[in-house]
């Protein structure tokens, strides 16, 4: 539904102990070779402040929450509010009143930790798609329902939802839960055609009844597709 192409549009700093030039050093290092969006629009928007970087080691990918390294003898961790929450690190009632500002404006909020401590909230925004409200409200029209499956926190995903038109949502699934919720929908008794483009989509894609890849979109989604559409136009889901 977004174009895939997020930005950085701004950024919060929490951590009084450290410059931010060398936090986005050490976070501009870990998400350097990213293959996610987010983490890749991050690293673009560190090395722009912070050309030199240096290399990250120890580096754990947690799909769908964020990634965690080892950047000059600092643990770096990178991710969503529920990573943070897992991993006991603090987020103060500052942060988390940005983080809330930022996502009913339909951004999404990606937090940034050195030292086991908050040093950063990125917020990073997308567009939607051109033909993304008009692909949506032809779906409806000819009888079909349009569920939102995403990754993104709930208050983004309401926001993007109702610019769409879309009632039924489902907000910060996992990747490996996506794929559950299309078997669930199956139980029901529903005829399922997926539509998506990122690896974490790939499961979910395949487990559909009808699993259709933007041709944009990664070539692990795409194998995993029973359709793939050459352009990059919702409206040829139509």
């Amino acid at each position: 539904l977004t174009t895939g192409h997020p930005m950085v549009t701004s950024v919060h700093a929490y951590n009084p102990e450290i410059s931010a030039n060398r936090v986005h050093q050490l976070i501009g290092a870990a998400e350097n070779n990213s293959e996610h969006p987010l983490g890749r629009a991050i690293g673009e928007f560190c090395k722009t402040l912070t050309p030199s970087l240096p290399d990250s080691q120890s580096y754990t990918t947690m799909p769908g929450r964020g990634v965690k390294c080892t950047v000059d003898g600092h643990d770096v961790v990178i991710g969503s509010p529920i990573l943070f929450k897992e991993l006991s690190i603090e987020v103060s009632r500052d942060a988390r009143a940005v983080i809330d500002t930022v996502s009913d404006a339909g951004h999404t909020a990606v937090l940034a930790a050195v030292g086991g401590r908050l040093a950063m909230v990125y917020e990073l925004a997308d567009s939607l798609k051109p033909d993304a409200l008009r692909t949506v409200k032809t779906l409806q029209r000819i009888g079909l329902e349009v569920i939102m499956l995403t990754g993104d926190n709930s208050r983004t995903a309401r926001t993007i939802a109702r610019q769409l038109g879309v009632d039924r949502v489902y907000a910060e699934v996992l990747p490996s839960h996506k794929v559950e919720k299309v078997r669930e929908l199956q139980r029901e008794g529903a005829i399922v055609a997926m539509v998506g483009d990122g690896i974490n989509d790939s499961p979910a894609l395949a487990q559909a009844d009808v699993g259709i890849a933007l041709g944009t979109g990664t070539d692990v989604a795409i194998a995993a597709a029973s359709l793939v559409l050459i352009k990059d136009k919702l409206a040829d889901v139509v």
